[in-house]
């Protein structure tokens, strides 16, 4: 039975679509002013507009269910299968932030031709649009979709079709009007209602049991709130209150043995690590690049560190409530029904429909920058006029919406599409880092990485991958593990690709020297090409560590002060504002110099 929808819920859910749509209907004159305007804006945006996008855009719909999926099938601990990308997002921040934003590029893609030369370069460049813009597109958006199926499936008796119309109608209308200053502008309001949408189920959640409570003292005792009632629901299971509340995966973990947990943190966040896609296009967007670090550095705070507890609230609560559901990601939305009074219900509806539109909207519209960008504007017709390259963009915008619709029908469960991810970027990642600081990287070396990583991805999906996105694999041969195909993957694309760049053909000297001007490379690996000053690498590096620990220290802090453990919360907060202020400590020195 569903949970009732009364009129003042429908009310809030339909006002924020007119407000959506009438942003874009807002900025749709300057988009359409010229292809830069339509994907990057002005390049004027401050570091926490650019930075509170990227938290809004991987802000999905999918990412409290598939949480709420983790929780109750591996406790917390099982979230490391994205808490590992925090690593990256440090990486990112302090090592590449800056060079993106000298690059002057709208796409990653882009920055090809910059960094090489020639028909391999031009190959790539127009190889890769269409890889990350319609394949790895298509499929990040299709789990966001499958996200937005699930939850209209616990309130609504509407068939998935009709969810994926409508829900990606709306997002891919006002994205079309307003281009990428609507998408900006409507990620900052749905960043605000989703984060306020999370919190109040969590409190209401938490208001049910009394409070967070405390697990029995011991065995045979009575706790109290929503630990002594998940102890009690845990009773005589395989697993223990500790084991679901642990922050480490344990050497039995069922969902993360030690062996996936650490190739997770050895080669599972390297595709994040240079920073790509519509993180590149925020950055792009900043207004210089000092703006674009402290957006990537915002972004890593708030995404891993700020958002995740009030997910993981409910999610203990629907292990209570909701105990043996076939499919524990339903757990979120049906907490939602179970919790929340009128009104608040539509605030709650509406803040995971932002959610969605607000990643939506931003693979929608990177997405067709990759098409215009890269392969319209760059192959097919070089000296289009705005109008027309505006008008492409929008069509591009459609077709991917279509084709991540469909794909959406595959997708049964969200976080096993996050593992297929997972294991092609373990892959990619290694070789578009390495060519920042690596001056004997090539495009050859590049094409080398993408194939086998591609082969192998898919061999491994289809033939030693039990489940098929979460449903049946036909195909399916002999189980690799997780962990294994992280590092056959890994292991796979270095060995391809590092033989390439060594002893294969080399890259135009004057393109070297050009690349270096531009965007100023730290490293020995630029020494030979290098006629300027360029960042020093070693303040860079402690910088990373820094700010690991500023995300690591503020996530289990506050963690630890949810639980009730707050002598080891505070010091660990404690530990993270000393770590941010170094940072910025650090950094005013290195602008002064």
């Amino acid at each position: 039975m569903h949970p009732t929808i009364h009129a003042i819920d429908w009310v809030i859910i339909g006002l924020y679509v007119v407000v959506a749509l009438a942003l874009g209907s807002w900025f749709s004159r300057k988009a359409s002013s010229s292809v830069d305007s339509f994907f990057v804006g002005g390049r004027d945006l401050p570091w926490w507009i650019a930075g509170t996008s990227i938290v809004a855009t991987t802000f999905a719909a999918d990412t409290p269910l598939a949480v709420t999926g983790i929780v109750a099938a591996g406790g917390i601990a099982g979230n490391w299968i994205w808490w590992s990308w925090a690593i990256a997002h440090v990486v990112a921040t302090f090592l590449f932030a800056r060079m993106w934003r000298r690059s002057g590029v709208i796409t990653d893609a882009e920055i090809t031709e910059l960094r090489y030369s020639g028909p391999w370069a031009a190959a790539l460049r127009g190889f890769k649009a269409v890889y990350f813009g319609l394949f790895i597109n298509c499929i990040t958006m299709a789990w966001v979709i499958a996200a937005m199926v699930k939850i209209s499936s616990a309130f609504f008796d509407w068939p998935p079709a009709a969810v994926i119309v409508v829900c990606v109608f709306v997002a891919v209308a006002y994205t079309i009007l307003g281009g990428f200053r609507s998408v900006v502008a409507t990620d900052l309001i749905q960043f605000v209602l989703g984060m306020a949408g999370a919190v109040a189920l969590a409190w209401f959640a938490l208001d049910a049991f009394g409070g967070m409570g405390a697990a029995p003292a011991s065995p045979g005792e009575a706790g109290s709130g929503l630990l002594g009632a998940l102890s009690q629901t845990l009773d005589g299971s395989e697993r223990s209150l500790q084991d679901v509340l642990a922050f480490f995966p344990g050497i039995d973990h069922p969902q993360m043995p030690i062996l996936f947990f650490a190739a997770l943190m050895i080669a599972g966040w390297w595709r994040q690590a240079e920073g790509n896609g519509y993180v590149v296009q925020r950055l792009a967007a900043c207004k210089d690049e000092g703006h674009a670090q402290a957006a990537s550095l915002w972004f890593a705070v708030a995404h891993n560190a700020l958002r995740p507890w009030p997910w993981f609230i409910v999610g203990l609560a629907a292990l209570v409530v909701f105990p043996g559901l076939e499919d524990p990601e339903l757990g979120y939305p049906m907490a939602m029904g179970h919790y929340l009074p009128p009104g608040l219900l539509g605030i709650v509806i509406a803040s995971l429909l932002a959610a969605f539109m607000s990643t939506i909207d931003t693979h929608t519209n990177w997405g067709a920058s990759y098409l215009v960008q890269d392969v319209y504007l760059r192959f097919l017709r070089p000296h289009a006029e705005p109008r027309e390259a505006v008008l492409i963009s929008r069509l591009a915008i459609l077709l991917m919406a279509v084709l991540a619709g469909i794909t959406a029908l595959f997708v049964q469960n969200i976080a096993s599409v996050w593992v297929f991810i997972i294991n092609l970027g373990a892959g990619l990642g290694s070789v578009t880092a390495a060519r920042w600081y690596w001056s004997r990287v090539t495009p050859q070396a590049e094409f080398a990485a993408l194939g086998v990583t591609t082969v192998l991805a898919m061999g491994l999906l289809l033939f030693a991958t039990p489940t098929l996105f979460g449903g049946p694999n036909p195909m399916f041969m002999v189980e690799v593990p997780s962990w294994a195909q992280i590092l056959i993957i890994a292991g796979g694309s270095l060995a391809s690709w590092v033989p390439v760049a060594l002893f294969g053909p080399r890259n135009d000297p004057q393109v070297l020297r050009s690349f270096a001007a531009r965007v100023r490379p730290g490293g020995p690996g630029w020494a030979a090409w290098r006629s300027s000053p360029a960042d020093p690498l070693l303040p860079a590096l402690l910088r990373v560590v820094a700010g690991l620990t500023v995300v690591y220290g503020a996530l289990f802090g506050i963690g630890d002060l949810v639980l009730g453990r707050a002598p080891r919360g505070l010091g660990l907060l404690c530990l993270a504002a000393a770590g941010l202020a170094w940072i910025l400590r650090s950094g005013q020195k290195s602008t002064a110099r």
